[in-house]
């Protein structure tokens, strides 16, 4: 309520409203489908109808496939990292 001068009575009212969000960056998640040892120098692992679930995500998403070989001996080991591409979702 305001009063001013010459003598007027002004009543009025406003509502407003706030939207938050707790924003923070997004996090790489490594889901491990499986690991097998060689044998005979040979080894595989084989995926079909493999699903993924995303939550709590405000931007764009991608997965990327890759592979991880580790080879240890009793002087030596070795891991090498292959990538794929990127994929957006």
């Amino acid at each position: 309520m305001s009063i001013s001068y010459p003598p007027a009575v002004v009543i009025g009212g406003q509502v407003m409203g706030t939207v938050s969000a707790n924003l923070r960056p997004g996090t790489i998640e490594v889901v491990d489908f499986g690991t097998k040892s060689f044998v005979n120098g040979a080894a595989g692992i084989s995926l079909d109808g493999v699903s993924l679930r995303v939550t709590g995500c405000v931007g764009t998403v991608a997965v990327r496939s890759f592979t991880r070989v580790s080879i240890g001996t009793a002087g030596n080991d070795t891991t090498v990292h292959v990538y794929g591409k990127a994929r957006e979702l």
